[in-house]
């Protein structure tokens, strides 16, 4: 007697089907998540513009960033000038293309140098705990007590003002931050079976650490290392507006604002246009950021 299919039967059939031609895995699951939200994608296309933006900036910029027209100096937008001239005559347009090249390269090394001292940190403490975690997360809670923007105006003032010293001084201020969240991270597999396994077999504390536990707890890592990328270009470009970041000529966006601040009333346009590219930076790792904790969870399906 031949078997009815019905359709919920077909249904079914054709799913495991194409289970067996492409296992589902949790980070495949999580990029269908992520490409189904259209802010996060939205933000992702941002990220995307600015960086390619940073990388081909003598290709795309109509002039160089210190091209001077002594003729249109603080001249408005224009067809010549899309952004307007500074004081000195220089494309704003230009150099708001050549900042990106300045901010962005900044923040990421700074949230580098934070994962990486910061990642070594938590692990550590997650998988020794005991007495090894107690005194570590102390110093780490006193060393979190004082301000970032505080320690990297400190660092940047006894070391020097230039942008290896700017990222050592921010990079200081996130470590506590990044620390805590590798050890919350780790703290969540740390207990699970495939450890206990890894240790019966022989495998070294160095090993387990890093190629058992670190991989199955890169969700929650990944999410503050986006959201930390953020809060970095701001401060990047608050330090240069306070004059203790990178310094004119140099065109990074928070120093384009200090500079122009100082034509706010004549020529607000200085102060709008590195502006925009401070709030669409932060705005695109924001939204990225949201939509990577929602792809993350996996509460959701």
């Amino acid at each position: 007697m031949s078997k009815i299919m019905t359709p919920a039967m077909e249904k079914i059939n054709s799913r495991r089907k194409g289970g067996m031609r492409g296992r589902s895995t949790p980070a495949k699951d999580a990029w269908r998540r992520l490409m189904r939200n259209k802010m996060a994608i939205v933000g992702m296309i941002i990220i995307i513009v600015l960086l390619l933006m940073a990388i081909f900036a003598p290709l795309i910029a109509p002039y160089g960033y210190s091209d001077m027209d002594v003729i249109n100096m603080l001249s408005g937008p224009s067809k010549e000038h899309w952004f307007g001239t500074d004081q000195l005559g220089r494309d704003m347009l230009s150099r708001c293309i050549y900042g990106a090249r300045i901010t962005l390269p900044i923040a990421i090394f700074t949230v580098a140098l934070a994962c990486l001292f910061g990642g070594v940190l938590g692990v550590l403490c997650a998988y020794f705990s005991g007495q090894f975690d107690n005194i570590v997360m102390r110093i780490l809670d006193i060393w979190g007590s004082i301000p970032g923007i505080m320690l990297s105006i400190a660092v940047v003032a006894a070391l020097g003002n230039n942008m290896y010293v700017l990222v050592i001084g921010l990079s200081v201020g996130a470590v506590p931050n990044m620390a805590r969240t590798f050890r919350g991270a780790i703290f969540t597999v740390v207990d699970n079976d495939y450890v206990e396994a890894s240790r019966s077999i022989g495998a070294g504390n160095f090993r387990i650490m890093f190629k058992h536990l670190l991989p199955n707890a890169v969700g929650p890592v990944i999410l503050a290392v986006v959201q930390l990328l953020g809060v970095e270009v701001l401060c990047v470009s608050m330090l240069s507006f306070l004059g203790v970041g990178v310094q004119p000529p140099t065109p990074e966006w928070g120093s384009l604002l200090s500079t122009g601040k100082e034509f706010l009333n004549t020529a607000s346009y200085l102060c709008i246009f590195p502006g925009i590219f401070i709030v669409l930076t932060v705005l695109g790792f924001n939204l990225l950021g949201d939509g990577l904790r929602d792809a993350l969870d996996p509460r959701l399906k």
